[in-house]
């Protein structure tokens, strides 16, 4: 038969080692852990101390930047006032002086048409009394094309009348 009693040896001494690591780990795990929960806690602080700088710093500049957009916005204000023409007070004298033009247009544009009118006339009478060469002789043609149409319409008819 065979013995167990070495291999109980060997197995509480592997045991042993074990556990002797593991509670060196454990060791090293805690204090691995409570570190890392301190740095935490220190961390948290610190992140709260720079939002308080952080928003501090914010809200003093804020007048700053306040005063900085108001001055610009008065600048470009005053520039576009300066931009944008102002009417008159008084538009009388305006409105006056665009009648008086309106008036001298008017008199020019009816002193033109009865110009225009005068001359077309004249062109007309001269025109008239002017000889005349006839239209179809100027142009080659003996007859009136129409009028030898009409003739021939004429003879047609009077054809057939004296068949019936």
């Amino acid at each position: 038969m065979v013995s167990f009693r070495p291999y109980f040896i060997c197995l509480s001494l592997v045991a042993a080692s074990v556990s002797a690591v593991a509670e060196d780990y454990d060791k090293k795990d805690f204090q691995d852990r409570l570190n890392y929960l301190n740095k935490r806690y220190e961390g948290f602080f610190i992140h709260q101390r720079d939002q308080k700088r952080w928003e501090v710093r914010r809200k003093s500049g804020i007048a700053d930047v306040k005063a900085g957009r108001k001055a610009y916005a008065d600048k470009r204000e005053k520039v576009r006032k300066a931009f944008v023409r102002q009417p008159p007070k008084d538009m009388e004298p305006l409105r006056l002086r665009w009648e008086a033009e309106q008036e001298k247009k008017e008199k020019r544009h009816a002193k033109n048409r009865k110009q225009f009118a005068t001359q077309r006339e004249r062109l007309l009478q001269i025109e008239e009394s002017a000889k005349k060469i006839p239209g179809l002789e100027e142009l080659g043609i003996d007859k009136d094309p129409r009028e030898e149409q009409a003739e021939r319409e004429k003879q047609q008819a009077e054809e057939q009348n004296q068949q019936f």
